[in-house]
């Protein structure tokens, strides 16, 4: 995700960027029982920008994976959630 990692160095090294970049979800359901993809997903996630560089470290591009992977996750067990109506009818 990150075009500005922290890096260990020898050195005192800062990086600044305006972003720390973006990540790509790639992921298959498969059927349990035969095997079969039912579903595939493609996302993209841009992680939020600054007007100016600022200083970008493994923890700021940690936190921005946790946001983006969190929306994912609610995405999903929403569609999961839907998908166990499909068929089925209220009273």
């Amino acid at each position: 995700m990150s075009p500005a990692p922290d890096i260990q160095s020898a050195g005192r090294v800062t990086t600044f960027a305006v972003s720390a970049g973006e990540m790509t979800l790639v992921a298959a359901l498969r059927d349990s029982v035969s095997g079969d993809v039912v579903m595939r997903i493609f996302d993209r996630a841009q992680a939020r920008e600054s007007f100016r560089p600022q200083r970008i470290t493994s923890v700021d591009n940690a936190a921005e994976a946790r946001d983006a992977a969190s929306g994912w996750a609610k995405a999903l067990r929403k569609e999961l959630d839907l998908a166990r109506t499909v068929g089925t009818t209220k009273p």
